[in-house]
């Protein structure tokens, strides 16, 4: 029977060992792709007014009746969130904007909600999520100018009015990629990224860059 457990706990082992084995090849196959990848921002889609030109001008009052101005030289980036009461993501995304709102000084947020929303609920939002202290406009009109067809979405505005970078944000990273991108002064952070990596053209089972060196590809 002694002979019978000392198998079964060298089995055991061996066992323990396949298995951590595994797990740091497959730790090691993520950490490849992520870096094939590369970061992943907002997805910019081809809609509202251009990355480059002024925002829409926009004089609203937000719902504890305090005037906001929108597309004029402002002096501070001014992050524009399209968020909805009802939407889960929603909620998750303004949570990360109120950490955001904590740590860049210089960026101003403002969030709009439409019409289909009434004030009361859009407040009870607002207490439930706590960001209060942050304009919030309740506007169609806002929602129309911008072109926006689903939320969570971001706009950001330079200082001088100019749209810098637009997007679907579905957490605070690709809330923090428009900001990288404007920072960068590219569009959007994939933009950046596709332009820092040389183009790659196959030529007789040869990898070649735009800088003129080959290596053999893998087969």
């Amino acid at each position: 029977m002694s002979g019978l457990w000392v198998a079964s706990h060298v089995v055991l082992w061996i066992l323990v060992l396949i298995e951590l084995v595994c797990i740091i090849a497959l730790a090691r196959q993520v950490g490849v792709l992520s870096v094939r990848i590369g970061p992943t921002g907002a997805r910019t889609m081809n809609v509202g007014p251009d990355i480059g030109i002024a925002a829409p001008p926009i004089l609203a009052l937000d719902i504890n009746g305090r005037e906001v101005t929108l597309g004029t030289v402002r002096g501070r980036r001014t992050l524009l969130a399209f968020v909805s009461p009802v939407c889960s993501t929603c909620a998750r995304v303004v949570r990360g904007l109120n950490a955001l709102w904590h740590s860049e000084r210089d960026l101003d947020i403002i969030l709009v909600s439409n019409n289909d929303h009434d004030i009361a609920e859009v407040r009870a939002f607002a207490e439930e999520h706590h960001v209060t202290a942050l304009p919030y406009v309740v506007s169609t009109d806002l929602s129309a100018a911008y072109q926006i067809q689903t939320t969570p979405y971001a706009v950001l505005v330079d200082a001088d009015g100019i749209v810098r970078a637009k997007g679907l944000v579905n957490h605070i990273e690709h809330l923090e990629s428009l900001l990288a991108a404007e920072e960068s002064g590219h569009p959007t952070l994939e933009h950046l990224m596709h332009g820092k990596m040389p183009a790659v053209s196959m030529t007789k089972g040869f990898l070649t860059t735009e800088e003129g060196h080959g290596e053999r590809a893998n087969r």
